[in-house]
């Protein structure tokens, strides 16, 4: 199974209007409606839109956890951290 290639983002530059979630390439990968509620509608779209990017954290983790070695340890924690944090950023629409 593939799907649009992340990053995705939101577009909510009116906030009267439902959100659309675009990739990178600026490719349409959906919009959201919460019937009339717009604050709701807008926290989806963004958690939608780090769908990649938490995929991508995950499986970056997966990785680490089942060939953890002491030398790169710290280091590649370091980064799998970094793209949690972000991850969840975008998922709570802070970035």
């Amino acid at each position: 199974m593939s799907c649009t290639q992340g990053p995705w983002y939101v577009n909510s530059n009116n906030p009267h209007y439902l959100p659309y979630i675009f990739a990178d390439d600026g490719r349409l990968v959906g919009s959201v409606s919460a019937l009339g509620n717009t604050k709701d509608a807008l926290a989806d779209a963004y958690l939608i839109a780090a769908a990649p990017d938490l995929l991508g954290a995950c499986k970056k983790a997966m990785c680490f956890l089942t060939i953890l070695t002491p030398k790169t340890q710290a280091e590649v924690l370091q980064e799998i951290i970094d793209d949690l944090i972000a991850a969840i950023a975008k998922a709570e629409g802070k970035i």
